[in-house]
């Protein structure tokens, strides 16, 4: 099935800490130019999380694995496809894990101030935070890095993507503009398993 310019992607990037713990994080995608064959595009994501997982390697844990990438078109209530990474276990923060709802948080803005986004990459271990639960050392500029990626638009092997939120009002996605980084850990809000997305 082909992937039309514009067509909002929801990319849920599936992984565990341990075996034990579920750990999901959902990212809006916007298709916004290139090949439009199913294929190539769950390659463009994966070439795209992959990259961002890269720059979050240093703080995240060795434990953290991904097992997937399920890729959806949420307005139209269709599966794309499931997608993996070459490397499954980005984290090499070898240290001790800190409580698995501890992660690096960002805020992120769209052209619509009432609209926001928030991500929490974790789980993180013990090095990233000190007294206080700031973030000590290299973590503050991994964060900073993070944010840079998300915001910009992504030309990869087969297209053009960018990062953002849909708004519930009318379903309009809109392209994360600029993003702000928690100067501490923060407690990402944990689900049952199976419970939402």
């Amino acid at each position: 099935m082909a992937i039309p310019i514009g067509t909002i992607l929801r990319c849920s990037v599936e992984g565990d800490w341990n075996n034990v713990s579920e750990i999901v994080n959902v990212y809006h995608i916007i298709k916004a130019a290139g090949s439009t064959d199913e294929a190539d595009v769950l390659d463009d994501i994966i070439e795209i999380l992959e990259a961002l997982y890269v720059i979050l390697g240093s703080a995240l844990s060795t434990l953290y694995t991904i097992n997937r990438v399920r890729v959806t078109r949420p307005l139209e209530s269709l599966d794309v496809g499931t997608a993996f990474f070459a490397d499954d276990t980005p984290g090499t923060n070898g240290s001790e894990t800190l409580p698995l709802q501890t992660a690096l948080g960002a805020t992120f803005f769209t052209q619509d101030l009432g609209v926001r986004g928030r991500k929490f990459w974790g789980p993180i271990s013990e090095p990233v935070t000190g007294g206080g639960g700031q973030l000590t050392g290299t973590f503050p500029t991994v964060l900073a890095d993070a944010i840079a990626f998300t915001i910009q638009h992504h030309t990869v092997t087969n297209g053009e993507y960018g990062i953002g939120v849909v708004r519930s009002a009318d379903n309009a996605f809109l392209d994360f503009t600029s993003g702000v980084g928690s100067p501490t850990a923060v407690t990402q809000r944990r689900r049952r398993i199976g419970v939402g997305s």
